[in-house]
């Protein structure tokens, strides 16, 4: 006779979509908890207990702000997780600024202000090249 699967870590079914059933039956748990918790403290203010409901209001909606980051974390990570593979450049584009740009004009004398300036570009972008331009026009020892 099979003994029983007394194994804790069974086996779930691949969904196709890709989502865990579990989370989702976990969060709609929660989610049942904070709405029960809002009308267990509404029937407690309307009796008077004010105090009390502010004493509890206060955890029930740190609980339902903490779920709410959650799903916004996953959903991101998901997102970014298909963006990648499919070679999508993620982050803040950089400035269309070459730091030979920034070297030449620094070379013709001109100040880091009228630099960017003339490059349509903030301050710190013509540091950030110059400083670029500097550490790859230096020579190095190889000691």
């Amino acid at each position: 006779m099979d003994e029983p699967n007394t194994d804790d870590s069974q086996q779930v079914p691949q969904d196709p979509t890709g989502v865990d059933w579990r989370q989702v039956a976990i969060r709609g748990t929660m989610i049942v908890l904070i709405v029960v918790g809002i009308i267990l403290l509404i029937k407690l203010l309307r009796r008077g207990g004010a105090g009390v409901v502010m004493a509890a209001a206060v955890p029930l909606a740190a609980a339902a702000a903490r779920l709410e980051q959650d799903i916004v974390r996953e959903r991101v990570k998901a997102g970014l997780g298909r963006a990648r593979p499919q070679g999508a450049r993620l982050g803040r584009p950089m400035a269309p600024v070459k730091p030979e740009d920034v070297s030449l004009l620094k070379q013709q004398g001109l100040s880091l202000p009228e630099i960017a300036e003339q490059l349509h570009c903030s301050l710190s972008t013509v540091k950030r090249r110059l400083k670029r331009t500097l550490f790859f026009d230096r020579p190095r020892s190889l000691s």
